[in-house]
């Protein structure tokens, strides 16, 4: 080989590694990468080809070590709860978490903590956290094997903000010797609930029914009249392969923590006192809630976007019964002080039961249920079923959940 066939092949490899090496930091985004492409060029030709592909390994060195040191090192250090740690994407975009892992922390918040940046007076109730997700990266104890039920929602059903035997599916085998395999995913939505199925249904053989969990928080897409630019299409051709490669990046805990950092820094730098979240006082609790919570519980009229149709039309034949899961504004608004006297609207419910009364698919509302226990835990004792630093309930809201279910479901088995 000439020597200047070794010069090509070096700097091509030089190129290669950092290049690659660069898709390991979330704050890199696509127009960061090609900038930083463009500048090498020339900071090539000034080095030798051989200092220009020990810089690139020197490079690549450096960010292993990093990896290693957020991912397997020093993970309690870097996060504060296991979903930063954990949560993914696969290669067509799905929302997922990573396989076969264990994380056991103590998460010191409820996920209300980052929406905001200063300090309003919220109590915070730390927890102990066991968090093991499968070999499809749903967070059960073990793979799938057979179950003739399977949960499907998003983060009430994977459990978030509770540890791995306070999350539904554990709960329903633990009270009601109740066996389900669990797909929830926090940050899922209907559309993906329809697509987890098929894919379950692709892999296993077996004639299982699914349970479908629908938050009003954030499962009710708004249908808008929006034209697609021939912009926007041409970078959904090339986004889709690219964002299928860049999948084995993104599996580590050291691009979720610098993509994670890169959002904060965003978002301080715009909106440094700004917070989405609010404070409300029910007997002498400071209790949280979500600002798009308020918002999505106060809206009088919803018009349903077709993919809630027709995502729940194209698996209805796998699914034997709907639930909705209300706001945690909804549950405690009756307990707020000072609040309206007037009641909230329903018309996300009113949207949900009018779509499966047309698809014959049966549905309950959990919103009775859960105000009318909201009440006496609290009466009682003082004690709440939601988490007061979250969005999600805590194991007693739960349990109420599984209650239901076992009582709605004769064919689970409920014991």
């Amino acid at each position: 080989m000439t020597i200047k066939k070794k010069q090509r092949w070096l700097t091509f490899l030089s190129f290669f590694i950092i290049l690659n090496t660069l898709f390991f930091y979330g704050f890199i985004r696509d127009g960061t990468w090609l900038a930083i492409a463009v500048l090498l060029v020339p900071i090539c030709y000034k080095m030798s080809r051989v200092n220009f592909f020990l810089s690139s390994l020197s490079f690549l060195f450096v960010t292993l070590i990093l990896i290693w040191i957020v991912d397997y090192g020093f993970t309690n250090f870097f996060f504060w709860r296991p979903f930063d740690l954990l949560i993914t994407r696969d290669a067509t975009g799905l929302p997922i978490y990573k396989k076969n892992r264990v994380v056991n922390m103590v998460q010191p918040t409820g996920d209300l903590k980052p929406y905001t940046n200063v300090y309003d007076g919220l109590q915070y109730e730390p927890r102990d956290m066991i968090f093991k997700t499968d070999s499809l990266g749903f967070r059960n104890n073990s793979d799938y094997m057979g179950q003739s039920f399977v949960l499907v929602g998003d983060s009430f059903i994977a459990g978030t903000e509770n540890t791995q035997e306070d999350t539904l599916s554990f709960v329903l085998k633990k009270k009601y010797q109740a066996k389900t395999y669990s797909m929830g995913v926090a940050g899922a939505s209907i559309d993906d609930y329809a697509v987890y199925t098929q894919k379950l249904e692709n892999l296993n053989s077996g004639s299982f029914k699914v349970l479908i969990f629908v938050y009003e928080g954030n499962d009710f897409p708004v249908a808008r009249d929006k034209k697609i630019s021939k912009l926007k299409k041409v970078k959904k051709l090339y986004k889709k392969p690219i964002n299928a490669y860049k999948s084995f990046f993104r599996e580590t805990g050291f691009y979720r923590f610098t993509w994670t950092a890169y959002k904060s820094l965003i978002s301080h730098y715009k909106n440094e006192k700004r917070s989405r979240r609010q404070i409300r006082r029910i007997g002498n609790h400071s209790v949280g809630f979500a600002n798009d919570e308020l918002t999505v519980s106060g809206e009088k009229e919803y018009i349903p976007h077709p993919i809630l149709e027709k995502s729940l039309k194209s698996i209805k034949d796998k699914i034997s019964h709907m639930y909705f899961i209300p706001t945690k504004y909804r549950i405690y608004y009756p307990l707020i002080e000072g609040r309206d006297k007037e009641p909230l609207p329903n018309a996300n419910w009113k949207a949900f039961s009018s779509i499966a009364k047309k698809l014959e698919i049966p549905v309950t509302n959990l919103t009775p249920v859960f105000i009318q226990e909201a009440k006496k835990h609290f009466f009682r004792n003082e004690q709440f079923i939601f988490w007061k630093d979250g969005n999600h309930w805590n194991v007693k809201g739960i349990s109420i959940a599984a209650q239901v279910v076992c009582q709605t479901v004769q064919r689970l088995g409920c014991t």
